[in-house]
């Protein structure tokens, strides 16, 4: 659970923002404890059929719940597709039989356009979000 302010509602989004809390809602450990889902100050969009039937209002804190499945699948997303490259550069530098430093190279740059590919499925990957007041 994050605590997050509502900025403004229209008739299908609630616009929030997070909240830094000066202790964490599960230990009472200082906020960089690191065990928040979202930056700090981060503008969010959460579709009002995310929302549990209740009547917000502007600048009201509520609660912002992730599922755990939407982190898990993002969190395999995130580290299996550089994997994943790293992968098939060794593979394919080994079939094409490249030098060590090609070898290295082209791992490399496997390595970070998967982490690009990654990026850009995650921008449109749906983490399912409750709002909860």
């Amino acid at each position: 659970k994050e605590f997050v302010k509502i900025e403004s509602i229209t008739n299908h989004y609630l616009f929030i923002n997070t909240v830094l809390q000066s202790a964490c809602v599960f230990c009472n450990v200082k906020s960089n404890c690191r065990q928040q889902v979202f930056r700090t100050n981060q503008h969010i969009k959460v579709p009002i059929s995310h929302c549990e039937d209740a009547i917000y209002s502007q600048g009201e804190t509520v609660t912002l719940e992730v599922e755990g499945g939407s982190l898990i699948h993002a969190a395999l997303l995130i580290y299996s597709t550089p994997l994943f490259g790293l992968i098939i550069a060794a593979l394919v530098s080994t079939e094409i039989k490249l030098g060590e430093l090609e070898s290295v190279a082209f791992s490399f740059v496997s390595f970070f356009l998967g982490m690009v590919i990654a990026k850009k499925i995650l921008e449109k990957f749906d983490l399912t979000l409750h709002i909860n007041k």
